[in-house]
């Protein structure tokens, strides 16, 4: 009789913050279209991308990862240019600067770790 073959899905740590990103921009969209608790919000998700950095980037991903969240964030930022320029609702554009923020920390993270790596190496 062969082996049951299928894996069962394991959520990391690093995972769940990076689904946290998502869903926080999301419900904050939802719940706060005026942003009055933005600070908050934004402390929250710069946290959620600040601990995806650190728990789910290996170093042999850093670049990749950092290309990956460039072209999020050109396309986000685009996005939320047409969203102003269309007149979508506000929640929309929330959320767009909502997972810009997220992920932006995220990359920017990243992004010191290897400005270091460079600096350490010469």
């Amino acid at each position: 009789m062969p082996k049951n073959t299928k894996k069962k899905f394991k959520l990391e740590l690093g995972t769940g913050f990076f689904l946290a990103i998502l869903l926080i921009s999301a419900v904050a969209a939802w719940m706060d279209p005026e942003m009055l608790y933005i600070s908050t919000t934004m402390l929250v998700l710069g946290i959620c991308g600040a601990i995806v950095a650190m728990l789910n980037i290996r170093v042999s991903e850093e670049r990749d990862f950092l290309i990956g969240v460039t072209a999020l964030i050109i396309v986000l930022f685009a996005m939320n240019s047409i969203a102003g320029l269309v007149a979508l609702p506000t929640e929309v554009r929330i959320f767009i600067i909502n997972l810009m923020m997220g992920f932006g920390i995220a990359g920017f993270i990243v992004a010191l770790s290897l400005i270091a790596k460079v600096g350490l190496k010469k």
